[in-house]
């Protein structure tokens, strides 16, 4: 075999382990929960977990990663992106961690004006032009 071959293979290996260990995480994330509310002893918790981890995808099928590399999903994760890149913008450069009103009227007062001071910085630096240049 040649390197290319051997390196295929190697990457292959690596992607189906970290694949698979990432289904590990999520069940070991409902077993918590069951056992931690109280809903369900330890045996029986691991023990359903298990048993429709491995037969989800027979049962209800590949719905969810056909969604994933929907290009629709793909916009509405970049759309997604864009908002939380202005909220944390608010929240760290704007320091907008708390509110200072009170109530659901002064709330929404609040980031409203708040938003719109964000608005207004991003319209400055869009039609913020340098004045021509004279020589």
């Amino acid at each position: 075999m040649d390197l290319v071959t051997i390196l295929l293979i190697i990457v292959i290996v690596l992607v189906s382990v970290v694949d698979f260990t990432n289904g590990f995480h999520d069940a070991a994330d409902m077993v918590a929960t069951a056992i931690a509310s109280r809903a369900m002893s330890t045996i029986a918790a691991i023990s359903i977990v298990s048993i429709f981890t491995f037969l989800g995808p027979f049962l209800i099928g590949l719905a969810v990663a056909e969604t994933v590399g929907n290009s629709e999903y793909q916009q509405a994760k970049r759309d997604r992106k864009k908002v939380e890149v202005l909220f944390g913008h608010l929240k760290r450069i704007l320091r907008f961690d708390q509110l200072r009103l009170r109530g659901l009227n002064g709330a929404s007062d609040e980031f409203l004006l708040a938003v719109t001071a964000q608005n207004l910085r991003r319209m400055a630096k869009i039609f913020d032009k340098p004045p021509p240049l004279t020589g």
